[in-house]
């Protein structure tokens, strides 16, 4: 499905999850899918609520 969304390849899909796992940002799940660490979950949500902050200070 994320493949069909980003309108990649499952080459450059592969490419992808392999620097996300050497970043520490996901974790593998399963044999063919990964998950958001902890702490890349923390930093997405402390990210959006800057953003949210931002945008209603405007």
């Amino acid at each position: 499905m994320a493949r069909e969304i980003l309108g990649v390849d499952r080459y450059f899909m592969y490419d992808m999850f392999k620097e996300f796992l050497v970043a520490g940002a996901v974790k593998a799940c399963g044999s063919n899918s990964w998950r958001a660490t902890p702490e890349l979950k923390e930093y997405l949500k402390a990210r959006r609520e800057a953003e949210r902050n931002a945008n209603s200070t405007e």
